[in-house]
């Protein structure tokens, strides 16, 4: 079989829903489907997400979707990490950006 750019099907263990913010200087907030703050980072804690949140509002931006909405972030029963947003089909597997980074959204994922 020829090479497949997409991650083994496992079974999602575990899902947190969040809002994600990140600006331009690398800042981030990350919120909770509650509305609490889960984390707010400065430029040297908060790039990678900051990036990601980029990411996804520029996608929903296109799709004409409130870019507050909240997105799905997942952990599969291998280990791996991804976030799914449910209004646009926008997904991202986080294993491919290395360890400290996916570090930083399994904190999401663990933190209170």
């Amino acid at each position: 079989t020829p090479p497949a750019a997409l991650p083994p099907d496992v079974p999602v263990v575990e899902e947190r829903v969040i809002h994600i913010f990140g600006t331009m200087r690398g800042t981030a907030r990350v919120l909770d489907q509650n509305g609490a703050v889960i984390a707010s980072l400065d430029p040297t804690k908060g790039g990678f997400i900051a990036g990601v949140a980029r990411s996804l509002e520029r996608q929903r931006v296109q799709a004409d979707i409130d870019p507050a909405a909240p997105v799905r972030l997942v952990r599969f029963a291998d280990g791996r990490l991804g976030l799914r947003d449910d209004f646009t089909g926008w997904r991202v597997e986080l294993v491919g950006f290395g360890r400290d980074n996916t570090a930083a959204f399994a904190r999401l994922m663990d933190s209170p």
